[in-house]
């Protein structure tokens, strides 16, 4: 490279490649995933936990959607497409300190759904 703007453009060519294809190989693992739980026969996890499962994913994507824009954008941005908090930091052109702070809230968002679903799982298995 001739030049630093010259290898700049290139290295953001193949990092935005690089990161086509990463949320590519995300996207063909959701999909195999939904299609997993889908097929799944309802005698080998029972049609009562199927139908639990899918009141908690519902359940979820409603605090996530719920969540403020930007800490909706670094929560899916770190837990759902697995980057580091260095890397949402970078994307989002805000500081480390921020994104911490935004994951920090959002999963003030999700503790009462994480303790209601707890306390069911364990009430579901005391029954048993």
């Amino acid at each position: 490279m001739d030049t630093p703007l010259a290898f700049l453009r290139h290295l953001s060519i193949h990092r935005a490649i690089d990161r086509w294809r990463a949320d590519e190989r995300h996207a063909a693992y959701v999909l195999e995933e939904e299609q997993d739980v889908a097929g799944l026969h309802a005698d080998l996890i029972g049609e009562e936990r199927l139908l639990s499962y899918k009141q908690t994913v519902r359940e979820l994507e409603k605090v996530i959607q719920g969540l403020p824009t930007r800490c909706r954008e670094v929560f899916v941005l770190h837990k759902i497409h697995e980057m580091t908090q260095d890397e949402v930091a970078a994307h989002l052109n805000i500081s480390r300190n921020m994104v911490a702070k935004h994951l920090s809230r959002a999963m003030i968002e999700f503790a009462p759904l994480l303790r209601t679903t707890l306390q069911d799982k364990t009430a579901t298995a005391d029954a048993a």
